[in-house]
């Protein structure tokens, strides 16, 4: 009955019923808008799992770049929501998982799973920000911590591009760019890709 009369009541009065329905369209685009409801085209994930990429000096040897390496996997595995580390030295993640890499010793690529959501554990962000702020403290590598997306590519979300033709140049500006952004709040994980050269 109570269906019956406000659809009776709405039929009599079209007029207001649209103007509701307008109103309802324009609120919530003015949320979105305001800022009240975040928005991503591709919004982040908990998939029970997260990735970071380690770098040491250019010319560091395999073996240095392994122990410094075991002292990550360390670190990683003292965190109690971590399940499992697989660790790589030698390859630069560049895909879901880690898949694939540049063969250079001075490159790695970690795996953390962590453990599944009904035993209590927290939020896959939490959790990755807890592993970057206590992997700062291994010393000789630069660990890049990241959450993937539901179409991972292993591109960052912003990247500034330089192109020119002499490499110093570029290099002093690509750095110049690295010193700003890494000043600039909300950003995480800045890396120079400019190439160097090996000792």
């Amino acid at each position: 009955e109570w269906y019956r009369d406000t659809l009776a009541w709405s039929l009599r009065h079209r007029f207001a019923v649209c103007a509701i329905a307008l109103a309802s369209v324009v609120a919530g685009i003015a949320l979105v808008v305001a800022g009240f409801i975040p928005v991503e085209f591709v919004p982040t994930s908990d998939y029970g799992y997260f990735v970071l990429r380690t770098e040491t000096a250019p010319g560091t040897s395999l073996d240095a770049h392994n122990e410094a390496m075991a002292e990550v996997e360390r670190v990683l595995m003292a965190m109690p929501d971590v399940k499992t580390v697989t660790a790589s030295v030698g390859v630069s993640s560049t895909g879901v998982l880690g898949a694939g890499g540049t063969g250079q010793a001075q490159y790695g690529s970690v795996t953390v799973e962590v453990r599944p959501r009904s035993t209590g554990r927290r939020d896959i962000f939490a959790i990755a920000d807890e592993a970057r702020e206590r992997l700062r403290g291994v010393a000789g590598l630069t660990p890049k911590v990241s959450v993937a997306s539901g179409m991972d590519n292993g591109q960052a979300p912003v990247a500034v591009r330089l192109t020119g033709t002499d490499f110093d140049t570029l290099s002093a500006l690509a750095g110049q760019v690295q010193n700003s952004l890494e000043q600039s709040p909300g950003l995480i994980n800045v890396a120079n890709g400019a190439p160097v050269g090996q000792p």
